[in-house]
């Protein structure tokens, strides 16, 4: 290969001919020394020009004709090399550099978008935003203890008029009143209990004094008197605690506190006449069963059952004591003395989700399109005499996401899982979960949110839980993992739940020996079931039920999976992935191999 000056010396003698690799890597020389030699001038801040002067995204800016034929001519002169050394400043990309005139105005947003390209996202409007956020406070718990939604079948519901009617009369008369709502965990009970408070007719003077206790806070009697003294005192816009506060704080926490009776500063406070009433919520009501001699239900029942009714202006304020609970027999832990002062008033209260309920899909429709009114912010418009009615940005995406969540609710994928779901719990709370990742990332973007992408992260987080983690679990699972599953499943039909790897490999060796003879497969080695053994213990399809003392090979387990589970898998997706004499075994509800 000749050199370049060489090359290029003569090309049309008589020389070999310059080949389309020599040629391309002598330009390639030729534009690295130009660059070696260039040197930019110009203002790395200026905005952008074009080859006419004219800056690029300011449509508004007018340029002189002359002007521009003026800069045109000259840009085309500095393109093919003329001129007399004035275009050594200029930009080698074939842009000058416009001198700063006072009619033309020199200071642009460059970070303005261009004209012809999309417009950017808007954020969510203020009141969108406000209804993710109070649908977000529904879906995770944090606004039933202030302001929870009503019941949708508030006039039949039992537990909610009969506790509102009872608190009434507490409220209006001066009652004393006791009374206990049971239910399991997610029904809705702490809901019923404060929208029964919302029910009362009350005024900013005889609003009731609402005292909150937890069986999980208050774990004796003396952390609940100071924290009753506390909340009631602060009510009343005393000071809280007292001298005898200060004196039973100085006799020791540890020691065993049963009052034989409420201090005097309570007493008073319970007692003394006042048209507020004092409502005490209990929530894990049997967890104060447990406390020394159940000294301080003896003591707020035995005020409950000593109050006269009467104007409250004369005789003592109403009280009532509500406890919440979802152990059924709480009435039972009991004491005599102390149930004989209970008045055996409970609720009990039902799950939406339970059989005869309305069921999840009025329960997720009401939860993500409350009732609320989007704000009017245009007036209708006249067409032919006509009012017509204008329909504002807000009331547009009201309707949108009414839209959005009724066709998410009627999809077939999303109808199953949620069946499959609700049927095997009734905890309202697990209903709701799913839907709060995908909502707050909603709430925190500035995109809109869609059908598909709502309901792939709701079954995604419904795929991922209970017997799907499981399912997901069981596709990743090697062969000699699955044959412990399906040796699990046999012991389970022959009784024995609970099992240990001598028995797999004593089970295995016995399916060996009576199917794998003749069939030409090869028997797995001992070490490998006990890697497969381990692997199942790692991914929690195995529990350890036993002594951890005992060896390795004698230690019990039992599978997290059932029987059937196991062989509804075998004949589903798992039945290629065994050999045939495994998939068989795995797919019988019974019986030896």
């Amino acid at each position: 290969m000749r050199h370049f000056d060489e090359a290029f010396g003569d090309p049309f003698g008589g020389g070999e001919a310059i080949s389309t690799e020599v040629f391309r890597a002598n330009e390639s020389l030729r534009k690295q020394r130009e660059a070696r030699n260039f040197r930019y001038e110009g203002d790395a801040d200026a905005p952008k020009l074009t080859r006419s002067g004219k800056i690029v995204r300011r449509r508004e800016m007018e340029v002189d004709t002359e002007e521009g034929e003026r800069d045109g001519a000259g840009a085309e002169a500095d393109a093919y090399g003329a001129g007399n050394g004035e275009g050594e400043d200029d930009d080698m990309l074939g842009m000058e550099r416009q001198e700063e005139r006072p009619d033309i105005d020199m200071d642009v947003d460059i970070s303005a978008p261009a004209v012809d390209s999309p417009s950017a996202l808007k954020p969510l409007l203020p009141a969108a935003r406000q209804h993710i956020l109070r649908i977000l406070s529904t879906l995770t718990g944090n606004g039933i203890a202030r302001d929870p939604p009503p019941f949708a079948d508030e006039d039949t519901n039992e537990a909610l008029q009969g506790l509102a009617n009872l608190l009434k009369g507490t409220v209006e008369r001066g009652e004393g009143n006791s009374a206990m709502l049971v239910g399991p965990r997610g029904t809705g009970k702490t809901r019923t209990m404060v929208r029964a408070l919302q029910l009362l007719p009350s005024t900013s003077t005889s609003a009731p004094i609402i005292v909150r206790l937890s069986g999980h806070a208050q774990t004796n009697d003396r952390l609940a008197i100071r924290e009753m003294g506390k909340q009631i005192a602060e009510a009343e816009g005393e000071k809280a605690g007292g001298d005898e506060v200060e004196e039973e704080e100085a006799e020791g926490e540890d020691q065993e506190y049963a009052p034989t009776t409420l201090p005097s500063h309570l007493l008073a406070l319970l007692t003394v006449p006042s048209p507020r009433a004092i409502i005490i919520v209990m929530e894990e009501f049997d967890l104060f069963t447990e406390h020394a001699r159940q000294a301080l239900l003896y003591c707020l029942l035995d005020v409950v059952q000593s109050v006269k009714t009467g104007p409250v202006e004369s005789t003592g304020r109403g009280v009532a004591v509500i406890g919440l609970t979802s152990r059924i027999d709480t009435l039972l832990l009991l004491e005599k003395r102390v149930k004989s002062r209970f008045s055996h008033r409970v609720w009990r209260v039902n799950s939406p989700l339970a059989p005869g309920g309305p069921g999840w899909k009025v329960l997720l429709k009401s939860t993500l399109c409350p009732s609320i009114v989007p704000p009017q912010a245009s007036t209708p418009a006249k067409k032919n005499g006509r009012v017509k009615p204008v329909e504002t940005e807000e009331e547009r995406w009201f309707r949108d996401w009414r839209d959005l969540v009724d066709i998410m609710l009627d999809d077939e994928d999303m109808a199953r899982y949620l069946d499959r779901l609700t049927g095997l719990t009734t905890d309202v709370r697990n209903l709701y979960r799913p839907f709060i990742i995908p909502l707050v990332q909603y709430a925190a973007s500035l995109n809109t949110i869609g059908v598909r992408t709502l309901t792939a992260s709701v079954l995604s987080q419904i795929e991922l839980a209970g017997w799907g983690l499981a399912h997901t679990k069981l596709k990743g699972l090697a062969q000699p993992e699955q044959a412990i599953l399906v040796i699990s499943k046999h012991l389970a039909y022959a009784g024995r739940e609970e099992f240990n790897f001598a028995q797999v490999e004593e089970e295995y060796l016995r399916f060996a020996r009576t199917r794998l003879v003749g069939s030409g497969k090869v028997r797995w080695p001992i070490g490998v079931l006990r890697v497969a053994f381990d692997d199942l213990l790692h991914l929690g399809l195995l529990v350890p039920t036993g002594h951890s003392s005992l060896s390795a090979q004698f230690a019990k387990v039992r599978c997290t999976l059932t029987p059937h589970e196991i062989v509804a898998w075998f004949k589903g997706e798992g039945a290629n992935l065994l050999s045939t004499e495994l998939a068989n075994w795995g797919r019988m509800m019974g019986g030896h191999a």
